[in-house]
């Protein structure tokens, strides 16, 4: 549970719980159920190569909020977030080893009549600033059907790969949605700009951003639990192959509606069987990240959005899209592989076979004083 409210969903490190996505989520979509999910230990993939599905692994973090409704009835929803690094941020000194040790020997007494815990020793030595990033959609209240949830309690990370297990705030958690901020993502799906697709996104710039971790004792500025981003430069194209690291600690729903047509949690087809659905998705309660892997479908023709054919699922939403490093046939650099580009959001209301991205590539400015500022755009939208 989020908060300690009774819940039917669950963002820990254990426990059997059911997808709670069907009260507010925004729509997900099988594009190609022929492919299949990338899951660990070993992620051997003609997608991606081994080495590099390892590191983006580590970065995948289940993302965890509590909403409750007028009646104050308290469930969970459940997404995805990231890390993005942030090198225009320095880090920050805090309590040196030696002196957190003595006080955990002290409360603890002396460590020759009493072992003290173990003190976490973080992965690398390096530390690099990053900034926890999400869909905006997964932090804000919102009404679904006449209903208003809000979003009420602190969200929370876990990373699939440590355990960790982090609360921590976002930007706009808990406001409002004003229907004025609605935007249309305008896709366009080749070069003669002959085949233009416009979607209405309500939530706008689909980004909110936590506050930074900055502390060298704080894990999460620990380098390879987030993501580098490509440079500003970057030019996004049709064709390139992109994934997601994703980590779903709790089972799929899989009751049917009342037409008994379709699986009423995430609206797919009862064609496709449960065993079909975690072939795509990879096993509940995995111990690994799952990744799902595809291609840009879609540009926009401001730069700030894309469709793509990633497989995805009502939880999927918040989660880091990266640049795979296999046959991209000259479409990246090849340092660019394994970056960021993206942050999932879902698919569009009237499109089945499109999901939707909205781009990092210039959300960190390095302003003339040095210091950081984000680039989102959304109205009310406070910086870091």
């Amino acid at each position: 549970m989020i908060g300690g409210a009774r819940s039917s969903g669950s963002v820990s490190s254990g426990g059997s719980t059911h997808s709670s996505c069907r009260t507010l989520c925004v729509p997900e979509c099988i594009v190609d159920k022929r492919r299949k999910a990338v899951v660990g230990p070993s992620y051997s993939s003609l997608e991606i190569a081994e080495e590099l599905a390892s590191v983006v692994a580590k970065k995948a973090f289940a993302f965890g909020v509590q909403i409750v409704d007028e009646m104050l009835n308290a469930e969970d929803r459940h997404g995805q977030a990231g890390l993005i690094q942030n090198p225009h941020l320095a880090t920050q000194d805090s309590t040196p080893p030696s002196e957190k040790k003595q006080k955990v020997i002290g409360r603890y007494g002396d460590c020759t009549q009493q072992k003290p815990p173990a003190i976490k020793k973080p992965e690398s030595e390096q530390r690099l600033s990053a900034i926890p990033i999400t869909a905006l959609h997964n932090v804000v209240n919102d009404t679904v059907k006449g209903v208003k949830y809000n979003a009420s309690g602190v969200p929370v990370l876990m990373n699939s790969d440590t355990g960790t297990t982090k609360a921590l705030e976002f930007q706009r958690k808990g406001d409002d949605i004003d229907r004025s901020e609605t935007i249309n993502v305008e896709l366009i799906s080749d070069a003669e700009n002959s085949s233009v697709e416009i979607i209405p996104w309500s939530y706008g710039i689909d980004i909110s951003c936590g506050d930074p971790a900055r502390k060298k004792a704080f894990e999460l500025t620990d380098p390879n639990l987030s993501f580098e981003v490509v440079g500003p430069n970057f030019e996004y194209k049709i064709g390139q192959r992109i994934g997601m690291a994703v980590y779903r600690n709790y089972e799929f729903d899989f009751m049917s509606t009342g037409e008994n047509d379709i699986y009423a949690n995430n609206g797919w087809d009862r064609s496709l069987s449960k065993d079909d659905i975690l072939q795509v998705f990879g096993p509940d309660h995995s111990v690994s990240t799952c990744i799902y892997t595809g291609v840009i479908t879609q540009l926009s023709s401001d730069g700030k959005t894309f469709g793509h054919d990633i497989n995805t699922y009502k939880g999927c939403s918040g989660a880091i899209v990266f640049l795979l490093d296999k046959n991209q046939d000259g479409l990246i650099a090849d340092d660019d592989a394994g970056k960021a580009i993206a942050i999932h959001v879902g698919c569009g209301p009237r499109s089945t076979k499109m999901n939707i991205a909205f781009t990092v590539r210039h959300l960190l400015v390095a302003e003339a004083s040095g210091s950081p500022s984000l680039n989102l755009g959304n109205k009310r939208q406070a910086g870091s």
